[in-house]
């Protein structure tokens, strides 16, 4: 399964390596336009959204308790990586 999905992740995403965006000057470029901004801010949110929702089901889980995990989950939507850590140094059956 692993491998259909990269198989077809790299199918898609081959034609946009074309644009030559991985550099730090294209990529620098590229966000610098108001549609590259909106895309990284995108892609932001959408990270943000995704690690709160597995920060949620897996303290449910776990039986964290929710007075513990709601300032996890605002510091994750409002900085995603720092939410993230903050919720993997939770213990184990906190509460």
């Amino acid at each position: 399964m692993t491998g259909v999905l990269f198989g077809l992740t790299f199918a898609l995403a081959a034609p946009f390596w074309a644009l030559k965006i991985p550099t730090l000057g294209g990529l620098r470029d590229a966000l610098s336009t108001a549609n590259g901004a909106a895309a990284a801010w995108a892609h932001m949110v959408a990270f943000d959204l995704f690690v709160g929702r597995w920060c949620f089901l897996d303290a449910r889980e776990r039986g964290v308790r929710h007075l513990i995990l709601a300032p996890i989950l605002v510091l994750t939507i409002l900085f995603g990586p720092l939410g993230l850590a903050a919720y993997l140094a939770v213990p184990k059956r906190l509460g």
